[in-house]
């Protein structure tokens, strides 16, 4: 017997590293009439023979084992044999969550059903739940921002991504998109390439950080193949600005302006993403 029922979306993260197919899903409840991500999720790894498999992550909540033949045959069999052609890295699905009371031993179980995958103009999505209509038209999914910083100013880059993903907007953030084994440089090359925009954290340590200036460089020159603004300067704290940065019009994120900060560049995005619709 069937004691409750609920839509929920999955959302699929999927991007090439070291010629394989990777990606991280989670799932999505809908709560009020909006979508919100929940804690369960898994990792995807291509196996030997190319077939996309999920795999537990060991932290927040799993999805179900019992779930995983469903979502791997619905959902990631149409992408490896190009049935689906992911955008901007992302492939979403819907489907049934069911929790049903087994009568004879009186238990409950959720039970996943009605699998398979929709198209991204179904839904759109800000900060978790569902965008109006001020959205550009050619962006079916959440536009990318890479941060693009120094790892002594991870605190500001993580209230950052934090306030980013509330306005609407995805993060690429190393420490959540790198996996263990996985080679840093190629991954950072590969978030550059993919992100809708780079936001560069400018302070002291980022100019003397090696790392930081090697994706900074990447960003400027992808961003001159593109022919298309990626570059966003933010000024966290009082530095020189590199002169090749010193032309653009940075986000004054200095002292107390955090708030003044998210709403200049977050606008900045909206408009420039306007700009390119039109």
């Amino acid at each position: 017997m069937t004691l409750r029922s609920e839509d929920i979306l999955f959302r699929i993260w999927l991007y090439r590293s070291a010629g394989r197919t990777e990606g991280v899903i989670d799932l999505m409840r809908r709560m009020r009439g909006r979508y919100y991500l929940d804690a369960m999720e898994a990792e995807i790894n291509e196996d030997r023979y190319g077939v996309l498999r999920l795999v537990p992550r060991r932290r927040g909540k799993d999805i179900p084992g019992e779930w995983h033949p469903i979502i791997e045959t619905l959902l990631l069999a149409p992408v490896i044999t190009n049935a689906v052609k992911p955008y901007h890295e992302h492939v979403f699905g819907e489907g049934k969550l069911h929790k049903v009371l087994d009568a004879k031993f009186k238990f409950s179980e959720f039970v996943l059903r009605d699998v398979k995958i929709i198209s991204p103009r179904k839904y759109k999505y800000r900060g978790g739940g569902l965008i109006g209509d001020d959205w550009p038209d050619n962006y079916d999914v959440r536009p990318t921002v890479f941060l693009c910083h120094s790892s002594k100013d991870k605190l500001f880059v993580r209230r950052l991504a934090k306030e980013l993903l509330e306005k609407g907007l995805d993060v690429w953030l190393d420490e959540k998109r790198i996996l263990v084994g996985q080679s840093f440089i190629d991954r950072m090359q590969d978030g550059i390439k993919e992100a809708d925009f780079i936001a560069v954290v400018l302070t002291p340590n980022f100019l003397k950080g090696p790392w930081a200036n090697q994706e900074l460089q990447v960003a400027l020159s992808h961003e001159v193949l593109t022919g298309r603004v990626k570059v966003l300067p933010v000024l966290r704290r009082d530095c020189e600005i590199p002169g090749f940065l010193s032309i653009k019009t940075y986000v004054d994120f200095r002292g107390n302006k955090f708030k003044k900060g998210i709403e200049v560049l977050v606008q900045s995005i909206f408009d420039l993403l306007g700009q390119e619709s039109t």
